[in-house]
């Protein structure tokens, strides 16, 4: 930020701030955005930054199509190269004068050092081109990233197997729900996700349109709000919104296609320190998801009312390893109900647990037939459902001060790729662990479990009776 203020002597609002911080924190940054919200000026003031003040740094960028490598990302890095004040060290200050290095009239190549210190960039069509691109510390740029396909987002994976490199990936979500690398990233926990919506940006802010003029507009917003149809603000729900309204001013993506989302972005985000709620009361419950072995974790979720205190995982205990693990946690928030999985290698566990005294221990067999058998085909579909109420009508809330960045990170790479769709007779069905594997995403062992937490018990039953999601 210092580099564009000071050597640039240029302005940022504050997502172009975070932008260009994160990169340095995390090696894998995508960012969703509105129309107009100046994120390409942002990724041209990052590259100038990153090969100007390192001699050993090189940047590749890419965007889907060659007209917007050369004429959008590449315009703006020649803008930034032209007017730079030179850096302390290298040129005279002179206010007119270049960075260091020589920009190629018409190709999008920016040449400090050969073969060490340089920028360049590649369309799309050419994925193998961007391999082998290693020796320094390595920034990737994917302008336009929603229309990039999966064969580069693949090798660009590859990049990140080596060294000090780094990815930021911009681009407006697509209105038609298409699910591709862009979108699995914005949901994965190993990227660090930014969402711009207009709302977010100076003029909308600040109320008027002359504060910056180059970004998205409060008029231009609000003629689109009354064009309606796909433009439809919903009435103020993001639920209820027209897609072009969803991905073009929010900047989020819209479910699509015959598989829809269980708990789209959209409904995810504002359970994230969400405000105006009550205080933590009632009793804590545990919702625990068990496994033995294999690729799947056993996984803990506590919450108590609207508020999850507690989401963790544990790999490779055996089944009185997994029980004595789960009591020790409860006891921590003074959890006395825990709402288990008993299906498969789950009624061992259960019983070990049942066996401690002052503790309520309620099975759920979560394959077994849908308690609902006209709308959902199983149990695990009709709980999935009830956590997706949850989040679309803001009645959970997950405190990042309470279990951290990281660990809601992992729940968003679980929850948000989960698929439904409708089988047989218009019965939903809920996607399979099998399923997401193949799809190479995570178990979504925590979310599992943070499903368990949210199912409420008929008291003084031991078999529960009738389940309610309370």
């Amino acid at each position: 930020m210092e580099f564009v203020r000071e050597v640039l002597r240029e302005d940022l609002w504050s997502k172009q701030e975070q932008i260009l911080r994160v990169v340095y924190q995390y090696r894998r940054v995508v960012v969703t955005s509105c129309f107009a919200s100046g994120k390409t000026w942002s990724a041209a003031r990052l590259l100038a930054q990153w090969v100007s003040t390192d001699p050993r740094a090189i940047a590749i960028t890419t965007a889907s199509v060659g007209r917007q490598v050369v004429g959008q990302l590449w315009g703006e890095v020649r803008n930034v190269w032209r007017a730079g004040v030179a850096l302390p060290g290298t040129m005279d200050p002179d206010p007119l004068g270049t960075l260091p290095g020589e920009m190629l009239p018409k190709a999008p190549e920016w040449m400090i050092t050969p073969g060490r210190n340089f920028a360049m960039g590649f369309s799309t069509n050419d994925p193998n081109r961007f391999t082998g691109w290693h020796g320094g510390r390595v920034l990737v740029i994917l302008d336009e990233a929603e229309g990039i396909n999966d064969d580069l987002w693949d090798i660009m994976e590859g990049q990140l197997a080596t060294g000090d490199v780094a990815v930021l990936a911009l681009g407006n979500p697509d209105p038609e729900g298409i699910i591709g690398g862009f979108q699995r990233a914005a949901s994965s926990p190993l990227w660090h996700h930014i969402e711009v919506s207009a709302f977010s940006t100076p003029n909308l802010v600040g109320g008027r349109d002359d504060i910056a003029p180059w970004l998205i507009t409060r008029r231009w917003v609000e003629e689109r709000r009354q064009a309606g149809g796909d433009w439809s603000d919903g009435g103020g729900d993001p639920s209820k919104a027209g897609p072009l309204w969803v991905t073009k001013v929010l900047g989020q993506f819209v479910e699509g296609g015959s598989a829809k989302n269980v708990i789209p972005l959209s409904f995810f985000t504002p359970a994230i320190d969400r405000g105006g709620v009550s205080a933590v009361n009632g009793q804590p419950v545990g919702g625990l998801d068990i496994a033995r072995f294999g690729s799947d974790d056993s996984a803990l979720a506590i919450r108590q009312g609207e508020h999850v205190l507690h989401l963790e995982r544990k790999h490779g205990f055996a089944g009185p390893e997994v029980g004595g693990w789960a009591l020790e946690r409860m006891a921590r928030y003074g959890c006395k109900v825990v709402n288990g999985d008993s299906s498969g290698l789950g009624g061992p566990v259960l019983d070990f647990i049942r066996l401690t005294p002052g503790i309520h221990v309620n099975d759920i067999n979560a394959g077994e037939r849908a308690r609902d058998p006209e709308k959902f085909v199983r149990r695990r579909d009709e709980l999935w459902w009830g956590l997706r109420e949850r989040f679309e009508q803001h009645r959970i809330v997950l405190s990042t001060a309470r279990l951290g960045q990281s660990v809601i990170d992992q729940l968003k790479g679980e929850v948000t790729p989960v698929l439904y769709f409708y089988r047989l007779g218009g019965r939903l069905e809920v996607e399979g662990k099998d399923s997401m594997r193949k799809r190479g995403l995570p178990s979504p062992d925590l979310a599992d479990a943070l499903c368990l937490s949210f199912v409420g018990y008929a008291r003084g039953s031991t078999n529960l009776g009738t389940l309610l999601n309370g």
